[in-house]
């Protein structure tokens, strides 16, 4: 199933995707990373990339009990100078991590509603 909810994304961001990987709580999969990034990652990058990923995903809880009227968290979103890092809670300690380029026009509803979709069918 990642296979195809890469297409779909690489489909729809184009060459303005960074990086995918989906994850269920033990490890992530990288299925994607652009070559310009892939140069600028060492493993220990990578693995602490892993391990901040799903630490946020076991955090969600804890956001959503602060905002109870918000409803379920569906996606934490970082803003950095170069890239939108974009991570979409799918399940408890599933979900799917992806980047984009900062310059991108970003539809943030339209790329959880995709990546949720791929997971719920």
């Amino acid at each position: 199933m990642p296979d195809e909810l890469l297409t779909t994304l690489q489909t729809f961001l184009g060459d303005d995707l960074h990086a995918f990987a989906a994850y269920d709580g033990e490890e992530i999969g990288n299925y994607y990373v652009h070559d310009d990034l892939e140069e600028l990652l060492s493993e220990e990058d990578i693995d602490a990339i892993q391990q901040n990923t799903i630490f946020e995903s076991i955090g969600s809880r804890g956001l959503e009990s602060i905002y109870p009227e918000a409803g379920t968290l569906r996606a934490t979103i970082h803003e950095f100078e170069e890239m939108i890092v974009i991570n979409v809670l799918v399940a408890d300690t599933e979900g799917v991590l992806l980047s984009v380029d900062a310059d991108t026009d970003v539809q943030v509803r339209a790329i959880v509603d995709r990546c949720r979709t791929h997971f719920t069918e």
